[in-house]
């Protein structure tokens, strides 16, 4: 499913960065918030549909919950964002795009099959 590593290894993102910043560029940069990475825009997508198969607990409640419908349309919304950015994406974001999309579909089989 979700894999933090992956969209780790998909590069380099401000927060790892940072570190690696001459004193002057992170004291420019400290009263600024750090700009948001595809790729970790579409991880929190795949984290709430994760969440929403029963992956990981709701964090409002704590417990785990399937919500089928919900985890359903966030499988939507990511497929539609492959559609609206195919040729716009770097390699790296088409295949953590991808491969996200392929997984949630997969595990979405399986628990609804579950569920009945």
């Amino acid at each position: 499913m979700f894999d933090r590593q992956q969209a780790e290894s998909a590069g380099p993102t401000p927060a790892s960065t940072a570190t690696s910043e001459s004193p002057s560029n992170s004291a420019s940069r400290a009263g600024s918030a750090e700009a948001p990475t595809f790729i970790g825009f579409v991880a929190g997508l795949v984290h709430s549909a994760a969440t929403y198969l029963g992956l990981a607990p709701n964090p409002a409640s704590g417990k785990t919950e399937v919500d089928l419908k919900a985890a359903q349309q966030m499988i939507e919304i990511l497929s539609m964002l492959e559609r609206k950015t195919k040729g716009n994406l770097t390699p790296e974001e088409e295949r953590f795009l991808q491969n996200s999309l392929t997984d949630l579909r997969l595990t979405y089989v399986r628990v609804a099959t579950s569920q009945r």
